[in-house]
């Protein structure tokens, strides 16, 4: 499995930033408010960062072959879990911030001064879930090329783990 590119994220970033600021833009300009995001948000996302990190540790510990209770198919599930969240973190990134942007053009309304603190906020904390993601995911990349990789002494192979 080839890692995410992070050039990939950050133009996802910047096309979705620009998306949501043209949506939040039409919507004020027709006389509409946007949804405000809730503070909750970024303790949210910190949340993920942080259970996606402790599972990539449990990822190390395997490959390392400490003791760990993590096993060869929830490391793989870690690696999907630390791919989705690179995306995930990537969309909610551009879309916070083109929100908070375009918010941050009318700084006469209290309401969109708010929201542009909280989606600022929030877009910061996914940033951070999505460096985080792109982290982990490259400590479950097992390099096949390498004649010693984990994968060749066995580490990833069931049958080897059997009794039989």
């Amino acid at each position: 499995m080839k890692p995410v590119a992070p050039v990939l994220l950050v133009v996802i970033a910047v096309v979705t930033g620009a998306t949501s600021g043209l949506a939040t833009a039409v919507v004020l300009s027709s006389g509409g408010t946007p949804t405000p995001p809730t503070p909750f948000m970024s303790v949210l996302f910190v949340m993920f960062a942080l259970v996606l990190v402790w599972l990539g540790l449990h990822v190390k510990r395997l490959r390392a072959h400490k003791e760990t209770w993590m096993r060869p198919l929830g490391a793989a599930r870690v690696a999907a879990l630390a791919r989705a969240s690179a995306w995930v973190g990537s969309l909610m990134t551009g879309a916070l911030g083109g929100l908070a942007a375009v918010c941050l053009t009318r700084m006469q309304a209290q309401m969109l001064v708010h929201a542009a603190l909280w989606a600022g906020l929030a877009a910061v904390s996914a940033l951070g879930w999505g460096v985080c993601a792109v982290i982990v995911e490259r400590w479950c990349i097992v390099d096949t090329s390498d004649p010693d990789s984990d994968d060749e002494r066995g580490l990833f192979d069931d049958a080897s783990t059997s009794p039989a």
